[in-house]
């Protein structure tokens, strides 16, 4: 059993292992040295991925082969946009199409072109993967979308709904409320400081936008300083040395705040975000306006 043949080679889109999650997602081969591969995601983040967490896309070619009942493939969940898991083809159908059985139970008939062999070993580690992460969530302080309002609250992972992505997760009053992985950080991400280098105008982040709250905003400028621009909201504790950020919130205002409390989204995420608080924020939320944007 081998994969199927589109190249892991530089400048091709393969499909990488997300590590927090386990699950496949689309990104461009950079750079490939030995066994590691470099690899840039939708989101624009790039990371050194070993090659057996790397697929290769089918060529042209390889989707004419058939494929038959019980192949082991990876392929686009029906549930989750962008988002590849391991699965079984149950049915090969008349029209060319495929029913693939999800490793979760989830069922969905799909093209030739968004389903991909996997051989069986590394379709057991990718399972495996998976259900090891789920678990892993648990326990976990995370940020995470508060749908009722939209905006990212601090809380705790409390249960893993099984076959499932979503989670019911605690929040600091005692309610709790379902949520989906894509819209969960670990909180403990930005307890790690950030390089200058990695941050630049016009970056889409997720920051302090209100005490506890995070929203989604722009980079207006990175390398700021305590001593420089500042908002009266911003981080600045009189160290020098520590960077900090102008950002412009989604509703047009703005603070500075520090780097380890940001991260960093993809453009479509940020779209996303933004269009979800416009289509249920509410007059009925108050909170403590950060200052206009500079001039």
């Amino acid at each position: 059993e081998e994969e199927e043949e589109g190249g892991k080679v530089v400048g091709s889109v393969v499909l990488m292992k997300w590590e927090a999650d386990g699950w496949f997602y689309e990104g461009l081969m950079r750079q490939k040295e030995g066994d590691w591969c470099y690899v840039s995601d939708a989101a624009g983040v790039s990371e050194w991925v070993h090659s057996s967490d790397v697929v290769s896309l089918a060529s042209a070619k390889s989707m004419k082969r058939m494929l038959n009942v019980g192949d082991t493939v990876i392929a686009i969940h029906p549930n989750y946009s962008f988002s590849y898991a391991p699965g079984r083809v149950k049915k090969v159908l008349s029209d060319g199409t495929y029913t693939i059985e999800f490793y979760e139970g989830a069922e969905a008939d799909l093209p030739r072109d968004q389903v991909h062999l996997l051989p069986k070993d590394k379709w057991r580690g990718a399972v495996e993967h998976i259900r090891r992460k789920e678990q892993e969530w648990v326990g976990k302080a995370v940020l995470a979308r508060e749908d009722s309002d939209g905006l990212y609250h601090f809380g705790k992972v409390i249960q893993h709904l099984a076959m499932s992505q979503q989670y019911r997760i605690r929040w600091p009053d005692g309610t709790s409320s379902i949520q989906n992985v894509s819209h969960m950080f670990s909180a403990q991400k930005n307890a790690t400081p950030v390089s200058r280098e990695s941050w630049k105008k016009g970056d889409f982040v997720l920051a302090m936008a209100y005490p506890g709250i995070c929203a989604p905003g722009k980079v207006l400028a990175a390398d700021q300083r305590p001593h420089g621009l500042t908002s009266g909201g911003g981080d600045g504790r009189g160290d020098e040395e520590e960077m900090l950020l102008a950002v412009e919130f989604w509703d047009g205002k703005w603070r500075s705040v520090s780097p380890r409390q940001c991260f960093k989204l993809s453009r479509d995420y940020y779209e996303s975000a933004v269009g979800y608080l416009q289509s249920i924020q509410s007059s009925s939320f108050h909170s403590p306006s950060p200052s206009p944007s500079p001039s």
